[in-house]
């Protein structure tokens, strides 16, 4: 009797095993989803008084990572593109509102694109996850992110604005600020000192939005601050219109 040829199995194995990491990976942002009910589009849309334009009531975003990852590609490139498996994914919701009289959206996109190669594949990436308050007047630009960065929570400065200060020592010994304009951080430095108690933000001001950005890392974390900072950023696109800051009560803080 001969030997069954290996690599005639081979295929088989590796579709078997795909097809059990599939199953076990859409099983498990199931079972995950369970435990992250406050994190469902309906629920945050009450909690954050916005509305859902994009997405289903049920989409967790808590697990919205996890979906991504264990949906298939659809396939792109005609009859090559198929046979080198080349396929583009897209998970994405869009919140949006005015809880507090002014604009607010809640965005998640997440695009990935897959090219076979004969030599290596490719991939790319496309991720957005960001809560935004719009503000009325023209603002200098800025952005605020922490001085003590954690592994895996980083918050990368994005518009090249010069080093600048709150000119408040208790807040710029945590907060580091980048703006041109200096009166940009003693205007805001009352209003973002609690965001020493959190462990992830990333504050843009640019173009007639404040937005709070994530990315795949920082963004599960993140979510856990939505309420308060949506409050926060109110509190600064008020100052940025040279308006009083409202007395917004920020909701209990997560505990480590």
């Amino acid at each position: 009797m001969e030997d069954f040829p290996f690599w005639a199995i081979t295929p088989v194995v590796v579709i078997g095993l795909a097809s059990l990491l599939y199953v076990f990976g859409r099983k498990s942002t199931r079972l995950n989803d369970q435990g992250y009910e406050q994190f469902r589009l309906v629920n945050l849309a009450q909690r954050l008084g916005l509305q859902i334009v994009d997405g289903t009531p049920d989409f967790n975003l808590m697990t919205a990572l996890g979906q991504h990852q264990t949906t298939a590609y659809s396939g792109t490139g005609g009859v090559v593109g198929a046979v080198m498996g080349d396929g583009v994914k897209e998970t994405r919701a869009r919140m949006i509102g005015a809880p507090f009289g002014r604009t607010v959206e809640l965005v998640f996109f997440y695009n990935e694109h897959f090219e076979g190669g004969f030599l290596e594949n490719v991939v790319t990436h496309a991720f957005e996850c960001r809560l935004s308050a719009q503000v009325a007047t023209p603002f200098p630009d800025f952005e605020i992110v922490p001085r003590n960065q954690k592994q895996f929570l980083t918050a990368t400065p994005e518009l090249g604005l010069p080093l600048s200060s709150f000119g408040a020592p208790g807040v710029d010994a945590s907060l580091v600020l980048f703006a041109a304009d200096p009166r940009v951080g003693p205007l805001l430095a009352p209003i973002v000192a609690p965001l020493v108690s959190f462990p992830f933000y990333h504050l843009v001001g640019h173009n007639g939005w404040v937005h709070s950005r994530s990315d795949q890392t920082s963004t599960l974390t993140a979510l856990y601050y939505l309420e308060a900072m949506e409050r926060i950023l109110e509190q600064v696109a008020c100052l940025l219109e040279g308006k009083p800051a409202p007395a917004l009560r920020l909701p209990p803080l997560p505990t480590a």
